[in-house]
């Protein structure tokens, strides 16, 4: 009997050993779990940052086109006669925009294009 309990005794003395080393290594990956468990949300935190700065600059970029249209007109459908001039629709233009006192300070650029008529942009100030 005595024999029988020295063995009980040797196999649990060996289940506490593996014991204290599964308890060791749970604890370890426990702490290293919560290490990652913190990295993640660091992550999480400054990718949020990086989304709201996005936002914030595309609508800026939104913004900034926005106030670059502000000072262009289009002008559409001004008729074109036979044998005119290229000064002839800016002079056109130069009406309309006086009739409507819109002070004019550059005519950029007078386009054809197939599907409208006539595409001219101005600038206004």
């Amino acid at each position: 009997m005595e024999k029988l309990l020295e063995d009980i005794r040797a196999k649990l003395e060996i289940i506490d050993k593996r014991n204290a080393i599964i308890e060791g290594k749970i604890h370890g990956m426990q702490k290293e779990m919560g290490n990652l468990k913190k990295e993640n949300e660091e992550r999480k935190l400054k990718n949020l940052e990086c989304k709201i700065k996005i936002q914030e600059q595309e609508s800026r970029i939104i913004m900034l086109e926005k106030e670059i249209r502000k000072k262009n007109i289009i002008i559409q459908g001004l008729d074109e006669e036979i044998g005119e001039d290229e000064e002839q629709p800016k002079t056109k233009i130069q009406k309309v925009m006086n009739d409507m006192e819109v002070k004019i300070y550059v005519v950029a650029e007078i386009l054809n294009f197939t599907d409208w008529e006539n595409l001219i942009k101005v600038g206004v100030r």
